[in-house]
């Protein structure tokens, strides 16, 4: 029997290289994105994620109590980063809302979107989320609801209804993500910025009319 070998002839498995605690976590963050967005939240364990990364169960545990804490910390990230992006995006276009403004607001955050798909699949298709996860997606929707209504509130005819307008720019926004990302052939950035811009200046006519 060769040295490699253990008594039934197979040989064992190979450490993953020593990382520094915070790029582990990172990279067991990474993972469970890649099996949120594959195969759903289900599907995210400590022995899976293990064999992913080809670690032990206490490497994980070294970094999260259990698939929970890894479930809650990587939608917690995500969540972060996209709100980041959308920062990125309403701070990169004006303030009152032209259908132009609008327009460009849509190409901004499907690019975003689009940059980052993995993160934006997790957020945007939650199959499977539990009720606490849900409720944390729901945290980050009202928050942009809110930044919405200050923009229509400050742009708007006073008899403008702005927590309507705001919910109405907010499943927008979701579902031209969704189109985005499950039929990017047939719906690219541009078509839905066009489209949306379209719509924007007949709302705003009426409005102004009224």
């Amino acid at each position: 029997m060769t040295s490699g070998a253990t008594r039934s002839g197979s040989k064992k498995r190979p450490y993953a290289p020593r990382m520094a605690p915070e790029e582990r976590r990172e990279q067991i963050l990474d993972a469970a994105l890649d099996v949120i967005v594959e195969h759903g939240v289900g599907r995210v364990t400590v022995d899976g994620l293990a064999k992913a990364i080809g670690v032990t169960r206490p490497v994980i545990h070294s970094q999260f109590t259990d698939s929970n804490d890894i479930l809650r910390t990587v939608l917690k990230r995500e969540e972060a980063r996209a709100l980041a992006q959308l920062t990125e995006v309403f701070e990169s276009v004006g303030q009152i809302p032209t259908p132009e403004n609008i327009a460009e607001m849509i190409r901004a955050y499907l690019r975003a979107v689009l940059a980052e798909p993995k993160r934006w699949r997790a957020i945007l298709l939650p199959a499977g989320y539990p009720p606490a996860f849900r409720k944390r997606l729901q945290r980050g929707q009202k928050l942009i609801t809110d930044i919405f209504e200050q923009i229509a509130r400050a742009s708007m005819p006073p008899n403008t209804d702005v927590e309507m307008l705001a919910k109405a720019l907010l499943a927008l926004l979701l579902d031209a993500g969704r189109i985005a990302l499950e039929e990017p052939d047939d719906f690219p950035p541009e078509r839905i910025a066009s489209f949306t811009a379209s719509m924007a200046a007949r709302v705003l006519s009426h409005d102004q009319q009224v």
